[in-house]
């Protein structure tokens, strides 16, 4: 999890919201259309707040697995329904989090609202297993709310991970043949780029990086 920006509201919400949530409240139907809240433009502007990656986990998103999570459950709060800060883009494992009323999102890390540094005030990792920063209950919660620590999670960090050490070592022998010599500019910014922003997983790559001495 990394800190987002929110952008402005899409026009289909803008335009239609008040007579749709109107109508949704008036039903007694359990969730809006699809369509009300989870269209392509409005999946687009999703993307684009978080570089088509998962709000919660990083995870990046294509096809199929692009889902709009509200991020206070509409059974807690119908009129949240179509509300533009309540539309998450998710995962299908974070889609999957802890019911309100077992865990609710105020006792979790919201990515709108703490800054990257809070986050990892929070948050560290072992390699691919995501952990509670010095066993924070904010960080733990955070974890379980939204199943960071996932087999499926897990499995995708490591890969990601893999694809790094695989980097980082070639290039390390490459100094190491050629005169034990330092990394230049353009072989650093070849591991750097994977703590950035637009990068999946860019939070536990800046650990990994401050922990090899390449960033701060």
């Amino acid at each position: 999890m990394i800190n987002l920006i929110r952008i402005a509201e899409p026009k289909q919400l803008v335009d239609n919201k008040a007579a749709q949530i109107a109508a949704f409240l008036a039903s007694a139907r359990v969730r809006p259309y699809s369509y009300q809240y989870a269209s392509a433009a409005i999946r687009q502007e999703l993307c684009s707040i978080s570089f088509n990656k998962c709000f919660y986990c990083e995870r990046e998103l294509s096809g199929n697995t692009k889902e709009v999570d509200h991020y206070i459950e509409i059974s807690c709060d119908r009129t949240k329904a179509l509300d533009w800060d309540n539309l998450f883009l998710s995962c299908e494992s974070c889609n999957n989090k802890i019911n309100h009323s077992l865990l609710p999102v105020t006792d979790a890390l919201n990515p709108f609202i703490h800054t990257n540094e809070q986050i990892e005030e929070h948050l560290t990792f072992e390699l691919d297993i995501i952990r509670p920063k010095n066993n924070s209950v904010i960080g733990m919660n955070t974890i379980k709310k939204f199943r960071l620590n996932s087999e499926s999670s897990d499995l995708w960090r490591s890969r990601f991970l893999n694809k790094f050490f695989d980097e980082f070592t070639g290039l390390q022998t490459k100094c190491t043949v050629e005169g034990n010599r330092a990394m230049t500019l353009v072989e650093k910014e070849q591991l750097l780029k994977y703590s950035y922003c637009s990068h999946p997983f860019s939070l536990m790559f800046k650990i990994v990086l401050r922990r090899k001495g390449l960033i701060a």
